[in-house]
């Protein structure tokens, strides 16, 4: 029986990066997602850091069944921003 090797885009490797760090708390309540300081951190260009916000963006159900399932990830005019509608883990009260 032979394994393969799952091939997943940067994006996706973003995606899931971001997706951690958003639910270890890492970025806070209201948080600005800067796509040039994450892909300065990570040492890519803002076009895969741009896609995976995307990613989260359109499936948000990434956050489901976890502490912060209260969250979301919205996209604004002035980039993506993380926002909580309920919880005291999620920094509490409603936005």
């Amino acid at each position: 029986m032979c394994c393969y090797a799952v091939y997943r885009t940067k994006e996706e490797q973003v995606a899931d990066y971001l997706r951690e760090r958003i639910i270890s708390g890492v970025y806070p309540r209201g948080s600005r997602l800067k796509r040039a300081e994450i892909a300065e951190q990570l040492q890519l260009s803002i076009t895969p850091v741009r896609e995976a916000l995307k990613l989260l963006i359109h499936f948000q159900s990434w956050a489901m069944g976890s502490q912060l399932e209260s969250c979301q990830l919205v996209a604004l005019s002035s980039g993506p921003r993380l926002l909580y509608s309920t919880g005291t883990d999620a920094g509490g009260g409603s936005v």
